[in-house]
């Protein structure tokens, strides 16, 4: 019960995803997915649920996940009894009428097209290629006409049946928020949800949770193989990833060890792996991720987005990150980086901005499976705890150049000719023997200068509150004052805030003047500053990030701004940290190469939009001052050089 709240909500989750697919039926889970918005036994009209949550100012959706399915709506306050009564009947009575079987297969057939041109989804069913072809999460987890069959009768059988055998209270998780008094709010609840069935069976997880590992080999294992995948958009990337078992699932879902290690791999403190690797010109970006977790294996990832450089030396970057993972895996690691990140942790956690009602309902479902003691539905999938340090050492001892499932991504593979063909997304790939690569990854040597993260600078002393938390209805109100102002025109505007007790403040200045992006050259002379200027602050504004502070640069039609935000205790030493390289910062040839490389990407990757992102571009090109074409901008950032981008420099602030 939030009684200030506008907006009700409420959350469904489901424990069946696209691992319980019968093989014969691919994307089943999904289409199921699909099917309980097109009628229920008690609001049988198409579409009912969506009106009526539009009607009263809401919105509703819902995703098929490996193990899950969600379901969530968000509504004004006093329609959520009509609203849960509608949501309800989704898990009591479906229709799954024959008309709308055999339509609703069109909209996944439809949703299917408009993915054969993401690499997103043509990367993940090209690794789900190199899985075990008898492991679940092999399968083509969204589904098309073909495989489901036009939605015949076979399917809408299996539909009902799937529907009845894992769509049980025993494996549903709700959320819901709404004004009204908690009282009220449980009879709805129990009221509308009571009816749903639960008949006694086997969880769907069981069907494959003893399974061997999805990228364990049912035989010896095969020797190491490349996968060349030729991209849609212009991108070279080098994705490695690690299968492995989950031995203490309480722990691991208590700990978050993942989380610690994703900070130890993307992290940009000058003594890690990203800088190291801008510095030499062979990377724009490093992410670290776990992309799959299961009850019983976790898939993690590292994606390093490479310059044509680095797609040249690419044994040479992954030489680097294999001994960057060797060096932290070989000694414990120093407490302060435990430390540091639950510290961190709590502090968000503690002065959060309270967010969407949707959002909210959406996040609590995912702890009441994994958490038995209602005290920890909220705080226990948020927060880290103490004792990571065991299943951090795992994940490392376990990413190996041996173990590591391999993928380089470039344009460059489409003039191979022995490419084949992925059959569902039609994506080109090839594979290629690496055992020599893995032998050299194991014996590389630690690039000289990369280390364990040091401890954090920007970590908030004090949390102390400047402004009484008792201010009167008219202080709350009190517009911004303007302090001062000089007679070139700069001026101070300030607003205590008294109503949100945080410890935080926000600055913004702005500097006013069209010159900045008079021409399309010195418009992408501006993108690429912008980009060199954030390398130039990675590691600074990085580990001020992790302090809870933020720092923001831009440089566009209507001049030049710089943000400075978070908790105001270590606040101006961003400040002057930032404000500092504005017309300082060297203006090197590996950072400008790298930018502009990074740039002409960006732009022919745009016009390879959806054309919804299309239509707003040539939205925006016809109604917004200072907008200019994809072919300007292209011709002027192939003519960019180095001394365009330093005479930008020297013409901020000029005054």
């Amino acid at each position: 019960s939030y009684p200030n709240a506008a907006n009700a909500a409420a959350s469904m989750n489901v424990q069946v995803g696209f691992m319980t697919d019968p093989a014969e039926l691919p994307g089943l889970a999904h289409f199921c997915e699909h099917m309980l918005f097109l009628g229920t036994k008690t609001y049988p009209r198409e579409g009912d649920f969506e009106q009526y949550v539009g009607a009263n100012g809401g919105s509703n959706n819902a995703f098929t996940d490996s193990e899950d399915t969600c379901y969530f709506f968000d509504i004004g306050g006093e329609a959520l009894p009509g609203g849960l009564a509608r949501f309800a009947d989704f898990f009591v009575a479906p229709l799954f009428t024959e008309s709308a079987t055999g339509r609703e297969v069109n909209a996944i057939q439809s949703e299917h097209d408009k993915n054969l041109q993401t690499d997103f989804w043509r990367f993940s069913q090209l690794l789900k290629l190199r899985a075990r072809q008898d492991h679940p999460y092999s399968h083509f987890s969204t589904g098309n006409r073909q495989t489901l069959r036009g939605g015949d009768k076979t399917a809408r059988a299996a539909l009902l049946d799937f529907h009845k055998r894992y769509y049980r209270a025993s494996q549903m998780e709700l959320a819901v928020i709404g004004p009204q008094p908690l009282d009220e709010l449980q009879a709805a609840v129990e009221k509308n949800f009571a009816s749903i069935q639960n008949p006694p069976g086997p969880a769907a997880h069981d069907a494959y949770d003893a399974l061997p590992l999805p990228f364990d080999a049912a035989g010896p294992p095969p020797p190491p193989e490349l996968t060349l995948m030729v991209p849609v958009n212009e991108k070279r990337t080098l994705e490695i990833e690690w299968n492995f078992p989950i031995s203490d699932l309480p722990s691991w879902i208590r700990t978050k060890p993942e989380i610690l290690w994703r900070s130890l791999l993307s992290g940009r403190f000058d003594n890690q792996l990203l800088p190291y690797l801008k510095e030499r010109g062979l990377a724009t970006s490093l992410g670290a991720d776990a992309d799959e977790e299961t009850r019983t294996w976790a898939l993690c990832s590292v994606s390093i987005d490479l310059t044509e450089e680095g797609y040249a030396r690419w044994t040479e970057v992954a030489a680097a990150l294999f001994a960057y993972l060797r060096m932290l895996s070989a000694r414990p690691l120093p407490p302060h980086v435990f430390d540091d990140a639950i510290l961190v942790n709590d502090l968000a956690f503690k002065f959060a901005e309270p967010g969407n009602a949707q959002d909210f309902a959406t996040a609590a479902v995912s702890g009441v499976a994994y958490f038995d003691d209602p005290k920890d539905w909220l705080t226990g999938p948020a927060l880290l705890r103490k004792g990571a340090e065991p299943g951090v050492a795992e994940i490392l001892r376990r990413c190996t150049p041996a173990a590591a499932i391999v993928t380089l991504v470039a344009p460059e593979v489409a003039a191979r000719p022995d490419l084949r063909t992925e059959p569902i997304y039609g994506t080109k790939y090839a594979r290629v023997p690496m055992g020599a690569e893995v032998a050299a990854w194991e014996r590389a040597p630690l690039p000289s200068g990369l280390g364990v993260p040091k401890p954090n600078r920007f970590l908030p002393r004090s949390l102390a509150l400047k402004a009484p938390t008792d201010a009167s209805e008219a202080e709350l109100k009190r517009p911004p004052a303007l302090l001062g102002g000089t007679a070139s025109g700069a001026r101070l505007h300030f607003k205590q805030d008294a109503s949100f007790a945080r410890p935080r403040a926000v600055t913004h200045f702005w500097w006013r003047t069209s010159a900045l992006n008079a021409d399309p050259t010195t418009a992408v002379a501006s993108e690429v500053y912008q980009g060199m200027i954030s390398d130039a602050l990675q590691a600074t504004t990085y580990e001020a990030s992790l302090g809870a502070l933020s720092a923001g640069i831009g440089a566009g039609w209507q001049g030049l701004t710089l943000s400075v935000n978070g908790f105001d205790d270590r606040l101006a030493e961003l400040a002057d940290k930032v404000a500092a390289q504005l017309r300082t910062a060297p203006v090197r040839p590996v950072d400008f190469n790298r930018r502009k490389e990074s740039l002409l990407q960006t732009l022919a990757n745009l016009r390879r939009r959806q054309p919804i992102g299309l239509a707003r571009y040539y939205r925006s090109l016809a109604l917004e001052t200072g907008k200019f074409s994809l072919d300007e901008l292209e011709a002027a950032a192939g003519a960019l050089t180095i001394s365009d981008v330093s005479t930008f420099q020297k013409n901020l602030l000029r005054e």
